[in-house]
C-alpha cells in the first residue's frame, strides 16, 4: 500500500485526481497553487479531498489525535493520504477552564451582578429554560453571536431546550465533554472545512463549553460567533464563568426533578414522571415508526404480606422489587411505581415478542426473589404482568392523549386476565 505525505502543492498538482472535480473547485485549486500560502493550500487540499469523498473516490479515516492530521483512503487503489495542518495552524482548539469575572468594560460588572443576583435568588422550581435564557441574553450582549443554544444530556441523548433538533456538531462535542475535555474554541471555521459545511448563516467561529456541576457533565452551551478570532483570553474566562452559572442552575433543577420524579421507597420513577414520559415516547414511536410496549406489573397477594408481617416488611418487599426491575431492564427502558404494589414499564422499540421475553425474565426473577424476615424466614413472591403494544394493538390514529388512554386500558385488561387465570403469568392483550 502506498502512503502519500506529500506537501500540499504536490498533493494538489500531481497526486489527487482533481480533473474529476467540478470546474469551480478546480479553479480554486489553480488559484491556490499560484500563491505561497501554506494555510490556504492546506485548506484547499482538505476541500478537494472532502469533495472526492463525496464523489465516492476516497473515504476518510480516523483523525490522528497527536498531529490533528486527517487520513484518507482511495477506493480505487491501495493508496493512503495523510494530510496535516501547517505548523502555523493551531492543531487544537481547546482552552483551559479558567473562569474569570468581567472587568474593564463600563457597565459590565453591574450587568453581570444583576444576572447573578437574578439567577441565585430564583426559587428551585422556577423555569429552567427562562433562567438559561437570561444567561444566553447576557452572552449575546457581550459577544457578537449568530446563535446561542443550550443542550442537556439526558437518557443517553441530547435535548435542546427550545425543542429544535441538536446539530451534528453538538453530538460530536458531547463525547469529548463527557470524557472531561475542556471547552472548545474554533477561532476560524474556514480552517475546519468539514465543520464549516455543517453551519449556515454568518457564523465565522464557534465556542462550545460543557455545563459541569458536582463532577457531572450535565450539558453544553454552544455559541456561533459572527467574527473570526474574536474571543480574547478574558472573553473565554467570562464564558467559562457563565457556563458554571448555567451548570449550577441545571444541577438545582435536576435535584428538584429527583425529588419530584423518583419514588424514595423503590428508587424507580414516579407516576407523575410516567404520565409525562409516555406521551413523549408515543410521539417518538410514531415519528420513528417503532413499537412501544407498555407493561403493567402487579405483585400477587401483596395485601396478605402487609396484613401478616406489617407495612415495614411490605415496604422492604417493594424496595427489593424496584431494585430488581431497575437492574434487569434495558438502559432505554423506563420503570415507574404506578401505585401501591403496581409498577409500569415503558419499553421503547420493543415489539410483542421482545416485550414478552423481557417480562417472562422479570416474572421468573421475581419468583426467585426471597426477601428476608427476622431470623431465617424469607418471603416468596410472584407477580402478574400485562402487556399492550403500540401501534399493533392501538393503531396510530387519534390524539396522543387518546392513544395513551387506549394503551393503558389494554395493558390493564391484560393484567386483569393474568390475575384471573391464576396469577404468576405474563399475558399480552388480545382482542376478544
Amino acid at each position: 500500500m502506498s502512503t502519500e505525505q506529500s506537501d500540499y502543492r504536490e498533493l494538489l498538482a500531481t497526486v489527487l485526481p482533481v480533473d474529476r472535480l467540478d470546474e469551480s473547485l478546480q479553479q480554486l485549486i489553480r488559484e491556490a497553487l499560484q500563491k505561497d500560502d501554506p494555510r490556504g493550500l492546506w485548506r484547499t487540499a482538505i476541500l478537494a479531498l472532502e469533495a472526492l469523498c463525496g464523489d465516492g473516490l476516497y473515504t476518510r479515516g480516523a483523525e490522528d489525535q497527536e498531529s490533528a492530521g486527517a487520513v484518507y483512503f482511495s477506493r480505487e487503489s491501495l493508496q493512503t493520504i495523510t494530510i496535516e495542518p501547517p505548523d502555523s495552524t493551531p492543531h487544537r482548539y481547546e482552552f483551559p477552564f479558567r473562569p474569570s469575572f468581567p472587568a474593564g468594560i463600563p457597565g459590565d460588572n453591574q450587568a453581570f451582578e444583576s444576572l447573578i443576583t437574578g439567577i441565585v435568588t430564583r426559587t428551585s422550581d422556577d423555569d429552567l429554560q427562562s433562567a438559561l435564557a437570561e444567561v444566553g441574553d447576557y452572552m449575546s450582549a457581550q459577544f457578537s453571536t449568530q446563535e446561542i443554544r443550550f443542550y442537556l444530556y439526558e437518557d443517553g441523548g441530547l435535548r435542546s431546550l427550545d425543542g429544535t433538533a441538536p446539530p451534528r456538531i453538538a453530538e460530536q462535542f458531547r463525547e469529548h465533554f463527557e470524557q472531561g475535555g475542556d471547552p472548545i474554541y474554533v477561532p476560524d471555521i474556514r480552517d475546519e472545512p468539514a465543520l464549516a459545511r455543517q453551519l449556515r448563516g454568518s457564523a465565522r467561529s464557534i465556542a462550545s463549553l460543557p455545563l459541569r456541576a458536582g463532577g457531572k457533565t450535565l450539558g453544553a452551551v454552544h455559541l456561533l460567533l459572527t467574527s473570526a478570532d474574536s474571543l480574547s483570553e478574558q472573553d473565554r474566562g467570562l464564558l467559562s464563568l457563565l457556563a458554571l452559572v448555567a451548570a449550577g442552575r441545571v444541577s438545582n433543577a435536576r435535584a428538584l426533578e429527583e425529588l419530584i420524579y423518583i419514588d424514595v421507597l423503590t428508587g424507580v420513577f414516579t407516576r407523575r414522571f410516567f404520565e409525562e414520559q409516555i406521551l413523549r415516547e408515543l410521539d417518538r414511536a410514531n415519528r420513528d415508526e417503532i413499537p412501544l410496549s407498555l407493561v403493567m406489573v402487579d405483585l400477587d397477594n401483596f395485601s396478605e404480606i402487609n396484613n401478616t408481617h406489617g407495612h415495614p416488611v411490605g415496604d422492604r418487599v417493594l424496595a427489593s422489587v424496584g431494585r430488581l426491575l431497575n437492574d434487569h431492564v434495558r438502559k432505554i427502558d423506563l420503570v415507574t411505581r404506578y401505585g401501591g404494589e403496581e409498577f409500569a414499564l415503558l419499553l421503547p422499540g420493543a415489539a410483542k415478542d421482545q416485550a414478552e421475553q423481557i417480562c417472562e425474565r422479570i416474572r421468573v426473577l421475581v419468583s426467585e426473589l426471597a426477601v428476608p424476615l427476622d431470623g431465617k424466614k424469607k418471603i416468596s413472591l410472584t407477580t402478574s404482568i400485562g402487556i399492550a403494544v403500540y401501534p399493533d394493538q392501538t393503531g396510530t390514529k387519534g390524539e396522543p392523549e387518546a392513544l395513551r388512554k387506549d394503551l393503558l386500558e389494554k395493558a390493564d385488561q391484560a393484567l386483569y386476565l393474568a390475575k384471573k387465570s391464576g396469577k404468576n403469568k405474563v399475558v399480552i392483550w388480545r382482542s376478544s
